[in-house]
């Protein structure tokens, strides 16, 4: 479809006067996020003295004219194409300029100028003539945004897993969207907890409507409560096969929990000893913990054995340390070596700020088995030498 719109203002030039005698856009009918190119037909009715000269030059550009034109287009080819006949020549002349609208262009009439002068060996001969036309855009066009950010569960803590975040992608433009890749940059401490997370393809969304959005994330254990922005870029087309990019961000909120660390377990003992180990740990979170308790785990071919497996720290606020105590019997067959056990700390969030979950990590102790088991039997041959020497010395007594 084509659209004129003859010329509106003409300043004349004092020697040579320009007449814009047409103007076509394409498309005809203009929305937001369209590439439009202008054909401009204009001529020298004057005929002047610089045609056939050819040491005169005609430069034209487009500029933008109005608040609208400067916020809301850009200029893609200032210069234009020549499209048809030269000024030199006299006659008809026609060149084409491109312009992008941008995607949240306003319904309203663009105005534009067209900036001409005569040059000669560059040297310009006349004042500059300015063509001014009004270009309409009729609707904005694909406006992208994402919202309505929502996560399951409410609280998000770092170490929790398979964290669901559910948004929508909405399309608050008057135009239809085709398709859309959505691409999304984790920053570190969050990750994608399934393939394909980092990017997400939508297919057609209608002007004022939406769809929804759904991604799975794992969050570090390390990761310091606060509020992390996700970025996202979208890469769209509409119907008319323009194209569009978005970028922005989701806001992601990390909140605060207990955070029990292990800061020395380690014993060191003969076989056939029994050591006691002390766990000491420290709370390196941002929120109180109710009560805090240590498990001491072994497997079945680990050669020890405990009469107590979990000992009771008590409530640890932000920085403050606490310990558990063991009484670990190391087996006479011991390996001479280091020997790693599990160790399992479990802690309670603070309730009366709405917090009862069960924070549970792990870490690891250590027993270092030194020597051999002591040899008894250079002892019990000797009690039993004075035994013995005892009850003769009784015996001879009697008699």
């Amino acid at each position: 479809m084509k659209y004129f719109l003859l010329f509106l203002a003409l300043i004349p030039l004092s020697v040579a006067q320009l007449e814009l005698d047409a103007i076509r856009f394409e498309p005809g009918i203009i929305n937001g996020g369209d590439t439009v190119d202008i054909l401009v037909q204009f001529s020298d009715p004057a005929q002047s003295e610089r045609a056939g000269n050819e040491q005169s030059t005609l430069t034209i550009t487009l500029e933008p004219d109005d608040a609208l034109s400067e916020e809301y287009v850009t200029i893609l080819d200032p210069v234009g194409d020549d499209v048809r006949g030269s000024i030199i020549a006299g006659g008809v002349y026609a060149k084409r300029f491109r312009v992008k609208v941008a995607t949240d262009a306003p319904a309203a009439d663009y105005e534009f100028r067209l900036n001409a002068q005569w040059t000669v060996n560059g040297i310009p001969q006349s004042a500059n003539q300015f063509l001014r036309f009004r270009m309409p855009v009729k609707r904005t066009g694909v406006l992208l945004k994402v919202g309505n950010v929502l996560t399951q569960p409410t609280k998000v803590h770092s170490g929790d897993d398979g964290i669901v975040l559910s948004a929508s992608l909405f399309n608050t433009g008057e135009k239809e969207l085709r398709d859309a890749v959505i691409t999304f940059a984790y920053p570190l401490g969050i990750r994608a907890a399934a393939s394909g997370n980092n990017e997400q393809t939508v297919v057609g969304i209608p002007a004022g409507g939406s769809i929804p959005l759904t991604l799975a994330l794992d969050i570090a254990n390390d990761l310091p409560a606060g509020t992390y922005a996700i970025p996202y870029r979208i890469q769209a087309t509409d119907r008319d096969s323009n194209s569009y990019e978005v970028q922005g961000s989701l806001p992601f909120v990390i909140h605060a929990r207990p955070r029990i660390i292990v800061t020395n377990a380690s014993v060191q003992g003969r076989a056939g000893d029994t050591v006691q180990l002390l766990v000491t740990v420290q709370n390196v979170g941002g929120q109180r913990s109710d009560a805090v308790d240590v498990r001491l785990v072994r497997q079945s071919s680990q050669p020890f054995s405990m009469d107590v497996r979990t000992d009771y720290v008590g409530p640890l606020a932000p920085g403050e340390n606490g310990s558990a105590s063991f009484k670990v019997a190391i087996d006479r067959n011991a390996d001479l070596r280091e020997h790693a056990l599990v160790l399992s700390l479990r802690a309670i969030g603070a309730r009366e700020e709405g917090d009862d979950a069960v924070y549970v990590s792990t870490d690891r102790a250590t027993i270092a088995v030194t020597d051999a088991p002591r040899n008894i039997w250079p002892i019990v041959a000797l009690v039993a030498a004075l035994i013995l020497g005892v009850s003769a010395f009784v015996l001879r007594k009697k008699r």
